[in-house]
């Protein structure tokens, strides 16, 4: 859990917080395709 200690100590929530929203995203996506087959 380094890393989270990391994150939280640069001032960068932000774009933590983007890039979690754009993995899940991705990942819904991928669940959506792979239901419409």
């Amino acid at each position: 859990m380094r890393g989270m200690g990391i994150l939280s100590f640069l001032p960068g929530g932000l774009i933590l917080l983007l890039i979690l929203s754009s993995v899940v995203t991705g990942i819904i996506y991928g669940i959506d395709k792979t239901r419409r087959f």
